[in-house]
């Protein structure tokens, strides 16, 4: 396959070389397409394909060693400090103070009455939603006002007290202005 695909190349590289003067430009395009083509799939046959079918073809026997006897190693055991108790030495007889006090659980739950029904039907009792007290409100119809007619005289006595917009734009002239706030009207570049 690797020898017909060069022999293709080759093909190929030399009728480009032979029609330069003659051909179009989309002829020479194309077979340079072509070209890149058989290129790339020679290049993956070199990686992948060749490499694998070398393997599968000469697999390696491995080497027999020779293996000499070997003592057994051993751990070495940690050693006992008497100064950090791992809590064992105290507490040998856990089975001893477990055993009465399930015993006493048993007995107890054992001479309780069966009275499973009434506790049910009382915690269901106990656990319904109370319904929500409603309040009614007493509707009230609203009472139309008189009408006193539209007044369109201007009321200057009731207007409230505006500052003037002067005033913001001096207190924002004062403070320094940051890079985003030059840039933000633009940038004017000149001729000189």
């Amino acid at each position: 396959m690797k020898k017909k695909l060069e022999a293709e190349l080759k093909k190929l590289a030399e009728s480009i070389l032979n029609a330069q003067g003659t051909s179009n430009l989309a002829d020479m395009k194309q077979r340079a397409r072509e070209l890149y083509e058989k290129i790339a799939i020679l290049e993956f046959t070199e990686n992948n394909l060749e490499a694998q079918f070398e393997n599968q073809v000469s697999p390696q026997k491995p080497e027999p060693v020779k293996q000499e006897p070997v003592a057994p190693v051993r751990k070495p055991e940690p050693e006992y400090d008497e100064r950090y108790p791992n809590g064992m030495e105290f507490n040998e007889d856990t089975d001893a103070i477990t055993e009465p006090n399930t015993e006493k659980i048993k007995d107890i739950v054992a001479q309780m009455p069966p009275e499973t029904a009434k506790v049910d039907t009382m915690m269901n009792k106990m656990n319904e939603p109370e319904p929500a007290p409603t309040r009614e409100i007493p509707r009230q119809e609203p009472t139309p006002e008189p009408d006193r007619g539209f007044n369109f005289d201007v009321d200057y006595d009731n207007l409230p007290n505006f500052e003037p917009v002067n005033h913001v734009e001096k207190h924002q002239q004062n403070k320094p202005r940051s890079l985003n706030d030059r840039l933000k009207k633009g940038i004017n570049i000149g001729l000189n």
